[in-house]
């Protein structure tokens, strides 16, 4: 799953030429995509102007040991250490 991710990525970031100044916000994830996720949103940054950040979220409802973005809960989400931190995501073209 994370090749196709990352293959994806790249093909959608070669394809788009706009850069994207007024996109900004705030994307959760589970802790074992973070990292992964983080270099993404951070080309993704710089190539586009966008200014997009990555918040693992720790799986306090199913456990610590889960690990996975699809297994967590907005208790999970809301309890993050960032929460006050996180935005909607938003573009607001110029």
């Amino acid at each position: 799953m994370v090749r196709s991710f990352l293959d994806e990525v790249e093909m959608q970031m070669k394809r788009r030429r706009k850069l994207l100044p007024g996109l900004k916000g705030t994307l959760v994830t589970g802790r074992l995509f973070a990292p992964v996720l983080k270099r993404c949103i951070a080309g993704f940054n710089a190539r586009f102007g966008s200014a997009l950040a990555v918040c693992p979220a720790e799986n306090r409802f199913l456990g610590r040991d889960v690990t996975v973005a699809g297994l967590l809960s907005g208790q999970d989400i809301s309890g993050s250490p960032r929460r006050q931190r996180f935005r909607p995501v938003r573009h607001n073209p110029q």
